[in-house]
């Protein structure tokens, strides 16, 4: 058949045709202006890129029968279209998964003496595809030659693993390492090839190509072939993903969207229409992955767009559906994401875990990020932060001391050290003395707090621990009162309010119906079960004498 393939067809000619490929190709232009030709080369990069088309422009460059051109190979003249054309006795191709042994080493060994058969011929090329192939005994006797080949020898090897190349033989060649290829430029160079074929083809159609091909020219190339051959001498999108078993973005979204949305009935009914276009489930999933991937780097960055390879309008479809959910809530569904694609390669039933997967991922409530609950807190309790003193040196180390769960008739009087300081700041007034100046104002709670004792006393935190048998109504009264008059006392400040009412019954009562806890509920997401008075820790004398034994050290 006369049929050349379009990967062929139109195959780079000049280093200018290398599509995506720009740094190698200067480097390589400037190397052949500058007669500053290496012995041995290494191309490295993923398949379909142009690393042995790039090996050959060399070859063609070296052996121009064009003089002084400044932008080589010609493309044109006989010794360029031998090598093109695969007929050059001196540019030997070889395939080094099928010339992997030392016997072809030692045979190539015996070529490399030989001057080009060709005298028009400056240089002789060996180009080795897919050189980490070869074998461990082949690299060791090909070292010595690669090291110190003769004048008119030039190897070029090609690899997508050059992690298996030995260190010795990188350390004797050259590496160029190259890139895949960006969509848009794929799509361009097949805008291009459409308009020389006379093909006409939707803009659509070719990005959906381009993006299939993985950053390969080449394949993208042969996808563009198949592509032809469905739509009888036109491309459209709807062909395309047709015929190349593609899945609609749009129901990759819809279940996406469906799942963060908690709509897990809307989401099972996308699956389902998936199985009934035939889609394949794995591919579905790796689909949804990168999705989620999108909405999560978009919600980090608007500008990740090239990063993703999206176009313009793509990125603002999946920018606006990333700014109706958290970024936690994006990098949770992300993870979990992630973590079935590999769950979803070993299941005989791909379709009902997906089904479970969006089920669980769509009964999840969303993540609130903590900074938001915390300025949600602020406002429902109505108060800013208080600011905070200059830190005091740490204090030595304590036991803790273990609480009495039966209320004594009379309250322990704490030891001295059991009343930090707060503040580096002098009180204005004690507690005493603050029960004598706001008696009036105290009112009927100033009977209450004769018996109550500060266990701390700061313009940060106040903590009043009451003794037993106080009523529920006094305590309430007292919950009113004391926060504007603590202000008063701290210049305008309100310290934290610690009421310590140990086991009484009517002062928990009284310390569950507080605002501020009434608001802490209902700023809560949940519902509310049991409320739970923290242990007093009031420490007894014994306690504290226990507790600074036990931090002397012992004698041995």
């Amino acid at each position: 058949m006369s049929y050349l393939v379009l990967a062929r067809k139109y195959r780079p000619r000049t280093f200018a045709d290398l599509v995506g490929q720009e740094q190698v190709s200067r480097s390589l232009k400037n190397a052949l202006a500058t007669g500053r030709v290496a012995h041995a080369y290494l191309f490295a990069g993923p398949r379909g890129v142009g690393k042995t088309t790039a090996a050959r422009l060399l070859a063609m460059s070296l052996n121009c029968l064009v003089p002084g051109l400044p932008d080589r190979p010609c493309g044109l003249c006989e010794n360029c279209l031998e090598v093109q054309n695969g007929q050059a006795l001196d540019v030997i191709e070889m395939d080094g998964a099928s010339n992997r042994g030392i016997n072809e080493i030692r045979d190539l060994r015996e070529t490399v003496k030989f001057l080009p058969a060709k005298k028009s011929f400056r240089s002789k090329v060996y180009i080795i595809d897919e050189v980490h192939a070869l074998t461990k005994d082949a690299f060791g006797a090909l070292l010595k030659t690669l090291e110190e080949p003769p004048a008119h020898v030039v190897f070029i090897f090609a690899t997508t693993d050059a992690h298996r190349m030995p260190a010795t033989i990188l350390s004797r060649c050259q590496r160029y390492d190259f890139r895949r290829i960006r969509v848009a430029d794929i799509a361009g160079r097949l805008a291009r090839v459409a308009e020389l074929e006379n093909i006409r083809a939707e803009p659509e159609a070719l990005e959906l190509i381009a993006r299939q091909a993985e950053g390969g020219l080449r394949d993208s190339l042969s996808l563009m072939d198949q592509a032809i051959a469905l739509g009888g001498g036109a491309i459209t999108a709807e062909d395309v993903r047709q015929g190349l078993g593609l899945i609609d973005p749009a129901l990759v979204g819809r279940i996406i969207d469906s799942v963060l949305e908690g709509r897990a009935g809307q989401a099972v009914e996308a699956v389902d229409e998936a199985y009934r276009h035939g889609c394949d489930f794995k591919n579905l999933a790796l689909k949804l992955l990168e999705y989620s991937r999108g909405l999560t780097l978009l919600k980090v960055d608007r500008n990740s767009a090239d990063l993703l390879n999206l176009t313009e309008t793509e990125a603002e479809s999946l920018a606006d559906a990333a700014g109706r959910h958290s970024l936690e809530t994006l990098h949770r569904n992300f993870e979990a994401w992630l973590k079935f694609q590999g769950e979803a390669g070993f299941s005989p039933q791909p379709r009902w875990l997906l089904e479970a997967q969006v089920i669980r991922l769509a009964s999840r409530p969303a993540l609130v990020p903590l900074a938001d609950l915390a300025a949600r807190l602020e406002r429902l309790l109505g108060r800013n932060p208080p600011p905070r003193a200059p830190m005091a040196p740490p204090p030595a180390p304590t036991i803790p001391a273990q609480t009495d769960p039966a209320p004594s008739a009379a309250p322990l009087k704490p030891p001295p050290a059991a009343i930090p300081a707060a503040s580096s700041e002098s009180p204005p007034m004690d507690w005493p003395g603050f029960l004598r100046r706001f008696a009036r104002e105290l009112g009927g709670s100033t009977g209450l707090l004769k018996g109550a004792q500060a266990r701390k006393w700061g313009p940060e935190i106040v903590e009043i621990t009451l003794s037993p048998g106080a009523g529920e109504t006094a305590v309430r009264h007292l919950l009113a009162a004391l926060p504007p008059l603590l202000e008063k006392v701290w210049d305008g400040r309100r310290p934290e309010l610690i009421i310590d009412g140990g086991q009484d019954p009517g002062i928990l009562q009284a310390l569950k119906a507080a605002p501020d806890l009434q608001a802490l509920q209902a700023a809560l997401p949940g519902e509310f079960i049991e409320f739970r008075p923290g242990e007093s820790a009031v420490t007894t004398e014994d306690d504290e004498e226990g507790a600074t034994l036990a931090e002397e050290p012992a004698d041995d």
